[in-house]
């Protein structure tokens, strides 16, 4: 069984965002479930989307990253690609006349990687990019 997608967060204002360091937004997709012969895939990220009339402060945590690949059981199925690939990255879309982010802010987009372990040559790497949802 795949993995549910992260879903849309939007903040729409007349005059500022502010989003404090203990301030957490996310739309993380799900990871995907063990299967007998092949893992779910990863959901996708979600999309959030800020927009400010005035400023957007931004010192808190925004995440919308894909879930992780689902693993095979079987691990001879697992060598060959029996794991679920992993979901795609969201987005993230931030819209004011200013935009302060503070050093300690984080946005998180990264997609979701796949549980089959590859080895180091130039076809498995390739199997591997594709497999993840981080490209």
């Amino acid at each position: 069984r795949g993995g549910t997608g992260g879903g849309a967060i939007e903040i729409v204002a007349a005059n500022d965002i502010s989003l404090g360091p203990e301030a957490v937004l996310s739309c993380d997709g799900q990871d995907g479930s063990t299967g007998f012969m092949t893992g779910g895939g990863g959901g996708s990220g979600g999309t959030v989307l800020l927009s400010a009339g005035g400023a957007i402060h931004h010192e808190g945590v925004i995440s919308v990253a894909g879930g992780n690949g689902g693993r095979a059981i079987d691990p001879n199925r697992d060598q060959h690609g029996g794991g679920g690939g992993g979901g795609g990255g969201g987005r993230v879309a931030l819209y004011a006349e200013s935009i302060l982010m503070a050093p300690e802010s984080e946005t998180n987009e990264t997609g979701g990687s796949c549980p089959v372990d590859f080895d180091d040559n130039s076809s498995d790497v390739a199997r591997k990019r594709l497999c993840d949802g981080k490209d």
